[in-house]
């Protein structure tokens, strides 16, 4: 199996594209890798036995090697280029970064809307508006 290499870019970009934010708000989705659903030819990957019994992940489970390169990807698809110049995300925590009050609530508007039309959930109570 070829591993899948995707991954976040360095932190110095990443915080280059804040330059003249004056809001920055990031959102925790729950259990992220678990929210992407696994093709059904790469769950024969994931098998394990417990007990004498056979399991396979039906999601994506943390801690294999091409969890993060499927979330990214995952969270990229659903996001979308047109949100590039207002979100990103860190591993599992989409950021949403805007210059004022108004046009950051239409970008969070437009980032729920994504993530909500996806599937995804929040962990609101990790959120930090």
């Amino acid at each position: 199996m070829t591993p899948d290499r995707a991954k976040v870019p360095p932190m110095q970009m990443l915080l280059q594209r804040f330059h003249g934010a004056t809001y920055i708000s990031t959102l925790n989705l729950s259990s992220a890798f678990l929210q992407i659903p696994l093709e059904e030819s790469s769950r024969k990957w994931t098998a394990f036995q417990f007990q004498n019994k056979v399991y396979q992940f039906t999601r994506v489970p943390y801690g294999f090697r091409n969890s993060l390169s499927a979330f990214i990807r995952a969270l990229q698809s659903v996001l979308g280029a047109d949100t590039n110049e207002y979100a990103l995300h860190c591993v599992d925590d989409p950021l949403v970064f805007s210059k004022s009050f108004d046009e950051h609530l239409e970008h969070l508007d437009s980032v729920f809307r994504k993530l909500t039309t996806a599937g995804f959930t929040m962990n609101l109570s990790k959120c930090d508006f």
